[in-house]
């Protein structure tokens, strides 16, 4: 068999975003979900309390097996006001590979120092990461549960934060998998799990 899947078809291996989009995400969580925004469908997170959604993401056919790497969850957000405050976005996950039992929820992460900074403006495209976060033995198509909540009573902003989108970068070798449910691992992967 070809090495495209260990070497890449550019070379080697290489990010793509692993989408799930914040406006399609509508159940009621176990604190309370935001309120919408009637002219855009975005979530409005109070300034006030914890606030929260689900969404769900599956890893591709190109994901990196074994990846040091394996995502890197974020928020695209952004200030309903033009005010300074801090604002303490939270990430829970849980994921299951194909076959196996969902594990428990992971411990909370916060994060409250945006990578990319909302500048105390209005409207401006701010990105939260939530670091890489590394999901031992993750295989293509395994299903991973995120919790995303607004910490609202635990930052210093005092307006409705407005989540965009939310998203996670995942690290891929490839365009898709040559069989349908396995993917190419090398014989050192294979005896490691």
């Amino acid at each position: 068999m070809a090495d495209y899947e260990v070497k890449g078809a550019f070379g080697g291996a290489f990010w793509i975003d692993l989408l799930g989009p914040a406006i399609g995400i509508n159940p009621p969580g176990a604190e309370s979900d935001p309120d919408r925004d009637p002219a855009t469908g975005w979530w409005l997170f109070d300034a006030t309390a914890t606030e929260l959604l689900y969404q769900s993401y599956q890893l591709p056919h190109g994901f990196v097996e074994g990846s040091t790497l394996s995502w890197e969850p974020h928020v695209h957000w952004h200030k309903s006001t033009s005010a300074a405050g801090t604002v303490a976005w939270r990430l829970r996950y849980r994921y299951a590979n194909p076959g196996q039992v969902w594990t428990a929820w992971s411990d909370p992460i916060t994060v409250t120092t945006p990578s990319i900074s909302d500048g105390n403006t209005a409207e401006k495209h701010a990105l939260t990461t939530f670091g890489a976060i590394t999901i031992p033995y993750a295989r293509i198509s395994c299903c991973i549960a995120c919790e995303i909540a607004r910490v609202g009573s635990g930052d210093t902003y005092d307006a409705d934060a407005v989540l965009t989108d939310a998203d996670a970068h995942v690290w891929v070798n490839a365009p898709g998998s040559v069989q349908m449910y396995t993917k190419y691992r090398t014989e050192v992967q294979v005896a490691n799990e």
